[in-house]
């Protein structure tokens, strides 16, 4: 039965005072972190939009191996104007980071209020919005990309759409009712101005719609006004559309019909791997899978699969191509867990929405994840965490939905207590790994001629800030003497052959890891912002880097004949 609503005091020492706590420790693990991963380009494109609002577009980014301009990357720039705006005000890197938990605040609290809406139970909603804040998936996601704030509108979309006690299964909404439609199509036009994953939405929305509220159907037109004023804006800015310029995946990246279905099939099992990283809180749900799949069944599936993609991972890493050659036994072993535990995330909810599919709620939540899930797999060039991010808080209101397999208070305790311990270790490793390419600069001595670097990401901005110099592949005209520094484990262009030629490695310089980077956010197999054959997380006390830095010898090759 869902309990009595609790006086405003009591829910503020009960509810408002923990999430206040898990807001806090977010903001700790993100507010001093230097800038990481995408953070670079997004600066670059907000620095020019405070120059030039107008042209948005026009910004140019070195993100791959030559400088283009912002019409090409995959984002509108609602976000890019937001930083720009923090930067006009003053704002330096942690005024932003704390302007920016705002949004942690209100995923936190939305995440709350949708799982005490569908479970009727505040202790339950301050355990799923704990889940999802200390653990491995959105504290170390902050950073000055779009991950946070997109989430906190997909939560407070979702919110809006979770039917009210008072107005459920009513023919004529009320006023409120209205105004929360209102509400929630234009944060959907916010989110699709955010970044284009949330075009997801709007099947989500029309079908809400047309199950709940025909008559106000016409608030659909919100979102797609906000698009359509957007691509005006583009064709007024650089003279195309940018949504419609975004290429389909699949379709660019696999040859045939067959290759296409491989990759999807690919990307699913990739999907699957970084829901079962991120979703530790399966502990606490442990009861529940035994009562529904069976102890015996569940334990002869991990005691069979886990050996065999272990085993598998090994093969491969000894014999298979070249890009998985030398994975660490630990590293085969986590992928092995992590799809199995994805698979009993997947069966979890699955079960949940048999027992819920007739109420409304319950088949909003299966919906909304399964349309997000579908979306990457399909539409994005890669999975990530970001992306899977997204799922987490409905799936876990999905679980709370159904009333006869809540976890127990230990069940709670455990779950909560291990996705404290990754998410703690994730998020501090991530801090170091982004620390590591702030200090590079100040640990390798300072050259006589030009320095050059090789690398995007975190490092290119303090590469830059350092005055060092962009390799442009066919641009950079190397001179002798010139050094050139590339760390090992960032994203970076190809240097030419010819140019190649005429580099003399002069040093190697590793940053050792200590106890505090067991938890690996970023290897040289990608990971964290990338998953492709590496992990989410894993487990490793490697080098956290290797930089090689090269001198540039003089330029030899025979002169033209006459």
């Amino acid at each position: 039965m869902p309990e009595q609503p609790l006086p405003r005091r009591t829910l503020v020492w009960r509810a408002g005072l923990p999430l206040a706590a898990v807001w806090i420790a977010c903001i700790a693990l993100n507010l001093f972190k230097a800038v990481h991963i995408d953070d670079a380009a997004h600066l670059a494109i907000a620095e020019h939009i405070a120059r030039d609002p107008l042209h948005p577009m026009a910004a140019e980014v070195f993100w791959q191996d030559r400088p283009a301009p912002a019409s090409e990357l995959n984002q509108p720039h609602l976000f890019f104007y937001l930083i720009a705006g923090l930067a006009a005000l003053g704002a330096g890197l942690p005024a932003m980071h704390l302007a920016l938990a705002a949004f942690t605040g209100l995923a936190l609290l939305s995440t709350y209020r949708i799982v005490h809406r569908v479970s009727g139970d505040s202790g339950s909603a301050v355990t799923a919005a704990a889940l999802i804040g200390l653990g491995p998936a959105l504290a170390p996601s902050q950073n000055l990309m779009t991950d946070v704030p997109l989430l906190a509108l997909f939560l407070l979309a979702l919110d809006g759409l979770i039917p009210r006690q008072e107005t459920a299964g009513t023919d004529r909404p009320s006023e409120s009712v209205l105004g929360r439609t209102v509400f929630t199509a234009t944060v959907i036009g916010l989110a699709c101005l955010l970044k284009y994953t949330s075009l997801v939405l709007l099947p989500v929305f029309a079908w809400w719609l047309w199950r709940r509220q025909r008559t106000q159907l016409s608030a659909l037109l919100i979102p797609l006004a906000m698009l359509g004023l957007w691509s005006a804006f583009n064709l007024w800015d650089y003279g195309q559309i940018h949504l419609l310029g975004r290429p389909i995946s699949v379709s660019d990246d696999a040859p045939n019909a067959a290759a296409a279905v491989g990759l999807i099939f690919g990307r699913a099992a990739l999907w699957v791997i970084t829901l079962g990283a991120l979703s530790p809180f399966t502990l606490g749900f442990a009861k529940r899978a035994g009562q529904r799949l069976g102890r015996r069944s569940i334990g002869l599936t991990a005691a069979i699969a886990l050996p065999v993609i272990t085993v598998g991972g090994q093969l491969l890493a000894a014999y298979g191509p070249e890009v998985l050659r030398g994975e660490t036994i630990v590293h085969s072993f986590l992928r092995g867990l992590f799809f199995l535990n994805g698979c009993l995330a997947i069966g979890l909810g699955i079960g949940s929405w048999k027992r819920l599919r007739r109420r409304p709620d319950g088949q909003l939540l299966a919906l909304w994840i399964s349309a997000n899930a579908v979306f990457i797999v399909v539409l994005s060039p890669f999975v990530a965490v970001r992306h899977v991010l997204l799922v987490l808080p409905p799936l876990l209101a999905l679980y709370w939905a159904d009333p006869e397999h809540r976890p127990s208070l230990n069940g709670r305790r455990a779950a909560l207590a291990l996705s404290m311990i990754i998410g703690l270790g994730v998020g501090v490793a991530d801090w170091r790994i982004a620390d590591v390419y702030r200090a590079l600069p100040n640990q390798l001595p300072q050259a006589e001629g030009r320095t050059l670097y090789l690398g995007h990401w975190g490092f290119q901005y303090y590469a830059e800030a350092a005055g060092w110099r962009p390799y442009v592949p066919g641009q950079t005209q190397l001179r002798a003497g010139d050094r050139l520094v590339h760390p090992m484990q960032v994203d970076a262009p190809e240097v030419l052959p010819g140019d190649l030629s005429r580099l003399s490695l002069t040093r190697t310089h590793e940053i050792e890891a200590s106890p505090l980077d067991l938890f690996r956010t970023v290897t040289p197999r990608l990971g964290y912002y990338s998953v492709w054959h590496g992990l989410p997380w894993t487990l490793s006390l490697a080098p956290l880097e290797r930089v090689e830095v090269y001198e540039v010898l003089p330029d030899v090759s025979p002169e033209p004949d006459e």
